[in-house]
């Protein structure tokens, strides 16, 4: 993406240059606020809601179905709200910054997509199972927990839906790609993926969901268009839900090998799929419009 910028014959001064890189952080951080501060809102006027609900109708199965799956309600009341804010930034950046080539309708080779985000997902995993990460931080086991315990409609609702649309647009396309504006692919995608991993909340999903965050923007920068990157999402949490039914860290204290093994074969599926893209997947061109340009 970054490389096919058209560049400016000026060279610029190491001041200018510092300048420079302030500017495009500053830009590339306030859709990451305004998501926080929208979510803060939300969070106030959730409990608030709580508390008269509670008032209500106290000792209902409708009172304690809310209060059983508060963190998923919550998340999905803050989601929508947000995808239009979210979004009329993303399509004012779209404005300036365009493909020559035009906008990609169908998302190419699906399949490679597919095969990277399954072995993306399940590998990471089970990695992450066989690892002290979890014994380290065992945060983690709660929002497992919490989840378990949840709605699996809400669940599949936020994680295969809601989330990807959403955490994707804030993070590649608005965050990933305000960085780019001014630094080279790697320094962007690093940036992208710790602040990804960070909005997660405890050290085992921020390990793994900076690791996927590298690899999100990548897709993002080989496929040039969100619906790539918002479909791997989706792709990859419905398959680390499913693997985490089958994968659990008390089978693979038995079978220990065989998780080894498993590791093994779902990142080599990622390897091949990351390579049937690089091979089939051309970037697209892109350019800055004048803000001068009609």
């Amino acid at each position: 993406m970054g490389e096919n910028i058209e560049k400016s014959e000026v060279k610029l001064t190491v001041g200018q240059r510092f300048l420079r890189l302030l500017l495009t952080l500053r830009r590339a951080l306030i859709p990451i606020f305004v998501y926080l501060l929208w979510g803060m809102l939300f969070e106030l006027l959730w409990a608030l809601l709580l508390a008269v609900f509670a008032g209500a109708f106290p000792g209902t199965d409708f009172l304690r179905f809310l209060q059983e799956n508060e963190g998923l309600f919550l998340m999905l009341a803050i989601s929508l709200p947000s995808f239009f804010v979210l979004y009329r930034m993303y399509r004012r950046d779209c404005f300036w910054f365009q493909a020559d080539t035009g906008e990609r309708k169908p998302v190419p080779c699906p399949g490679c997509l597919l095969l990277t985000a399954l072995g993306a997902a399940s590998g990471f995993n089970i990695l992450l199972q066989l690892s002290p990460l979890i014994r380290m931080f065992p945060s983690i086991v709660e929002v497992n927990a919490e989840l378990a315990g949840s709605s699996l409609l809400l669940s599949l609702c936020y994680t295969v839906l809601a989330a990807p649309v959403v955490e994707e647009l804030l993070f590649r396309g608005l965050l990933y790609r305000r960085l780019r504006e001014g630094l080279p692919f790697l320094p962007a995608a690093v940036v992208s993926a710790l602040l990804f991993g960070a909005m997660h909340a405890n050290m085992v999903q921020f390990i793994y969901a900076s690791v996927v965050g590298l690899l999100l923007a990548w897709i993002y920068e080989r496929y040039g268009n969100l619906k790539a990157a918002v479909l791997f999402h989706a792709i990859g949490n419905l398959t680390g839900n499913l693997s985490g039914l089958f994968t659990s860290r008390e089978l693979l204290a038995v079978f220990p090998a065989a998780g080894w093994i498993g590791a093994a074969g779902f990142l080599l599926l990622m390897a091949w799929g990351i390579s049937g893209i690089s091979r089939k997947v051309a970037p697209p061109v892109y350019r800055w419009r004048s803000l001068l340009e009609e």
